[in-house]
């Protein structure tokens, strides 16, 4: 580069003779180049060709320096692409070194790693005979841990069962005790009623005896009005009393005197006495029934709470020995503390569990790694044995095939041969049969040899795939190949068929199975039919009634009771109406009234004063339907008054125990029991309280040291029970004294 600049450089100097003869070369080649005349004229005007020369001069020089220019970049640029090229060749052949060192080191790594490797198989196998060992330790530890929690379980089930039990017989005994409560109120609303009912027995005695002398007394009555009546018929009916008839003032006729009228007046009214005292004795005596049904339910009730009764003092016995089985269970509870001992021990072993597992895990991805690489080499294996499986399953269905045909073949050439002896022409339609037969032969033959040479073939890739079978597993870096080979013969000559008849198959076998479960089902409905009493609808009709008619005769038959049971009333309440109007009647004949006007006034009153009495005197059933309804509705609110009251009630516990840190339990009237709430302390510790009038004291505790100290201290019990809750909660004695200064 240096000496061409010095050339360049030197050929940039003004140089007067090389310019000179550089000029005149020009100068001779432009002479060359302009024609005759313009010579002529130059040779005229020597200065202007000397001036035309300089400016040619100069542009000569001027593109001579541009091109000196150009050269020089360009000689620039390439020496800049070799120092490049160099650069890049140095930096590849020191990338090359630095390969060559990796691929050694590389080397080396591997074979340090295969070194590792059998290093790590070894302590894989130690670590397999320790983690065995250890496994089998762990195994025994779990044994005793599973045995020892099992035991934890079963003590704790039982646990459960017995506070479970506890609480159920707890509320057992409250039912009891409210159970008891509500008959000993309707064992004395009971008696009250007996003693009610005794009253009115003794009163009903002393009626009965009234109404029997009565009964004595009206039929001496009715023997003496017997007796006068047949007297005043005779005296009515005898010729010779005219003595006793006198005639009328306006001798209309003639009529009694009025000492027989007076006479049969008072007969009648004793009468009418009479028949009203009857009607009283049967209406007592109707009451008197009443009463008696009434003393037989007393009586039900009275045995219905002997039995209540009997029931209370089981109850009473019952907790009486739960009391006892609470006092086994609270000594069983000693033992907890055996078992968190145990519980510790099962930690540990846990923990140590833990620390083998996460030493297992580590040792299976490692093996899980070497499978991998085993698992590849037995999947390439066994894709070629399923080729070879594929292939001889097809050259034993061909040789079936080829079985079969040659079994139709000489079928049909015995029946060929039975017809050659024959005399049968072609006209004929045996001939026509043997030249059909004789057809289907010749095909049959030509299938058979087509079916040889598939045959054949088969054989020879069967051979073929073999061949690669062995080489590849003697060569098992030549599996793929093989396989991919043996895939493409499989999928060039019978991948299709295969695939086809496949599907036919399957296809096949679900019509099959559908076929038959839809056969199994009919059949079954069709048992289950006949079972159920089916019939044939070709054969028989069935008529459909709207409604049973046995709900429709009972529906009748009860609105026919309550048809009649109205009439009934209805006639009762008749016949009353004309006993009094009887009565009333008899009275009236004493005022001599017509009798006409009196009978058709009172009978056209009858059915009115029927219809005032059912008003005032309605149906029983209709009754007795209201009163039922009312009792529904009152036992429905009886129970949402039950239901309100319990959820108040565990509202109010759990406000008590959110708030004040105790449960408050009253399972006796009089003795309240404070327990710490669980969100306070889960401790089992209690305290009863009594309480006289108004004034509460200390019952039962079961707290110990400081806390009996503070309980046995005279201060009010809302402050007590505050020290102690804050002593229990881990509060010091500073803190409880605060407490109670702010309390």
């Amino acid at each position: 580069m240096t000496d061409r600049r010095t050339a360049n450089d030197t050929t940039d100097r003004p140089a007067l003779p090389s310019a000179a003869a550089g000029g005149g070369r020009v100068a001779a080649k432009q002479a060359s180049c302009i024609p005759l005349p313009v010579v002529a004229y130059s040779s005229r005007l020597p200065k202007r060709v000397e001036l035309s020369e300089l400016a040619s001069r100069e542009a000569l020089l001027a593109q001579k320096r541009s091109s000196d220019v150009a050269l020089a970049e360009t000689q620039i640029a390439a020496e800049r692409d070799l120092k490049r090229a160099r650069l890049e060749a140095q930096a590849l052949v020191s990338e090359k070194a630095e390969l060559a060192s990796r691929i050694k080191i590389l080397e080396r790594r591997l074979a340090e790693a295969e070194s590792e490797t059998a290093a790590i198989r070894r302590q894989l196998e130690q670590s397999k005979i320790e983690s065995q060992a250890k496994i089998d330790a762990i195994v025994e530890s779990h044994r005793q841990e599973d045995n020892l929690a099992e035991k934890c379980e079963t003590i704790n089930a039982e646990l459960v069962d017995l506070r479970t039990r506890l609480e159920a017989k707890a509320a057992e005994n409250k039912s009891l005790q409210t159970a008891i409560e509500t008959v000993e109120a309707k064992l004395e609303a009971s008696e009250r009623k007996c003693e009610d009912l005794m009253q009115l027995r003794t009163e009903d005695k002393a009626a009965l005896d009234e109404v029997k002398e009565l009964k004595s007394k009206i039929r001496d009555l009715e023997s003496e009005n017997a007796s006068l009546k047949d007297n005043y018929e005779r005296i009515s009916r005898g010729p010779g009393n005219a003595s006793s008839l006198v005639s009328r003032p306006d001798g209309s006729g003639l009529c009694l005197r009025s000492s027989s009228i007076l006479q049969s007046t008072r007969l009648e009214q004793r009468v009418a006495k009479l028949e009203s005292e009857n009607a009283d004795l049967r209406r007592s005596a109707s009451q008197l029934a009443v009463a008696h049904t009434e003393v037989e339910g007393l009586k039900a009730h009275l045995e219905r709470a002997n039995q209540w009764r009997e029931r209370a003092l089981l109850a009473e016995d019952k907790v009486a020995k739960l009391a006892d089985e609470r006092d086994s269970t609270a000594a069983s509870l000693v033992d907890k503390h055996v078992l968190l001992q145990s519980q510790r021990e099962n930690e540990i072993l846990l923990a140590d569990q833990g620390q083998l597992r996460s030493e297992l895990r580590a040792t299976s991805t490692e093996l899980r790694t070497v499978k991998e690489s085993c698992d590849n080499l037995t999947e390439e294996r066994n894709r070629l044995k399923a080729a070879m499986e594929c292939l001889e399953v097809r050259s034993r269905r061909l040789n079936r095939r080829v079985v079969i045909l040659q079994q139709e073949r000489d079928m049909y050439k015995r029946f060929v041969d039975s017809y050659e002896d024959a005399d049968a022409t072609l006209s004929s339609p045996a001939g026509e049969l043997v030249h059909q037969f004789s057809d289907m032969v010749g095909k049959l033959a030509e299938s058979l040899q087509t079916f040889h040479r598939q045959a054949e073939s088969d054989d020879c890739e069967l051979r073929r795939l073999h061949s690669d079978v062995v080489s590849c597993l003697s060569k098992p870096s030549v599996h793929a190949s093989d396989s991919s080979v043996s895939e493409d013969v499989i999928s060039t000559t019978d991948r299709h068929i295969i695939l086809e008849l496949r599907q036919t198959n399957a296809e096949l076998q679900e019509r099959i199975e559908s076929l038959e479960n839809a056969r199994l089902e009919a059949e079954r409905e069709i048992e289950c039919l006949r079972t159920n009493g089916a019939y044939n609808p070709d054969e028989t009709q069935v008529l459909h009634f709207k409604a049973n008619p046995a709900t429709e005769a009972k529906r009748s038959r009860e609105e026919e009771l309550v048809s009649l049971r109205k009439e009934n009333a209805q006639l009762q309440q008749r016949v009353n109406i004309l006993q009094e109007r009887v009565c009333r009647l008899y009275e009236s004949r004493s005022k001599q009234t017509a009798q006409g006007d009196v009978e058709t006034t009172e009978s056209g009153n009858i059915t009115l004063a029927v219809h005032e009495r059912l008003k005032d005197h309605p149906d029983p059933i209709s009754e007795i339907q209201k009163l039922k309804s009312q009792l529904r509705t009152e036992k429905w609110r009886g129970d949402r008054l039950m239901e309100t009251f319990a959820t108040a009630s565990s509202e109010f516990r759990e406000a008590c125990s959110l708030l004040f840190g105790y449960n408050l339990q009253i399972r006796q009237p009089g003795i309240y029991k404070i327990q710490l709430s669980s969100t306070a302390c889960n401790r089992g510790e209690y305290l009863k309280f009594k309480r006289t009038g108004e004034e509460v004291a200390l019952m039962e505790s079961t707290f110990r040291g400081e806390s009996m100290e503070l309980l046995q201290s005279r201060s009010p019990i809302p402050l007590v029970l505050a020290r102690l809750l804050l002593l229990l909660t881990g509060g010091s004695d500073h803190a409880a004294e605060e407490s109670t200064m702010i309390i």
